[in-house]
């Protein structure tokens, strides 16, 4: 019997909610969240340092990442500073570069700085540093470093391009 508890007198009674144990041991009454203290409460501002599992499907009308969407532990859709990034591993050396959208496994991979990019398929601009390039179809613009102003259109297309810029290569390997 519990005589008094938080300003309540007599005959007290202690239910347990949801996730919530209460294990009387001796003259002890241990209440424990079953949940444990890290998960996930249902509230409308962000939880700082929360972490959740779940094993089965999950299903939300509007799910707002702040940085990335991952899958398997890859990253695969991202954006900020005006860039779009859709791929495993599209952007991924991106720090501060901006307007750019890359979308492909290892799109824009190593672009750190490089602005107003458009890389389409997997590998285009995979190593582009420099600004103001459309590469489209697979591996299109793969070496460009420092070129700018380049538009590569087809599979390969100005694949071993550096540091040439104004270049205009439409069609397989053209300009490789």
């Amino acid at each position: 019997v519990v005589r008094s508890v938080n300003n309540l007198t007599n005959n007290v009674t202690l239910a347990a909610g949801a996730n919530i144990t209460i294990t009387p041991v001796g003259n002890t009454l241990t209440i424990a969240s079953t949940g444990g203290g890290s998960g996930i409460n249902n509230q409308t501002t962000l939880q700082t340092a929360a972490n959740f599992n779940i094993d089965g499907t999950g299903e939300a009308n509007v799910f707002n990442a702040t940085t990335q969407f991952n899958i398997g532990g890859n990253r695969v859709l991202s954006v900020g500073s005006g860039n779009i990034f859709a791929g495993s591993n599209a952007g991924t050396g991106n720090t501060t570069g901006g307007d750019n959208a890359f979308v492909g496994t290892n799109a824009g991979l190593s672009n750190l700085a490089g602005f107003n990019n458009a890389f389409f398929g997997t590998d285009s601009g995979r190593t582009n540093t420099g600004n103001n390039n459309s590469f489209f179809g697979r591996s299109s613009g793969f070496a460009n470093t420092s070129g700018i102003r380049n538009v590569f259109i087809g599979v390969d297309a100005g694949r071993f391009n550096q540091s040439g810029s104004a270049n205009s290569f439409v069609g397989t390997s053209a300009g490789s």
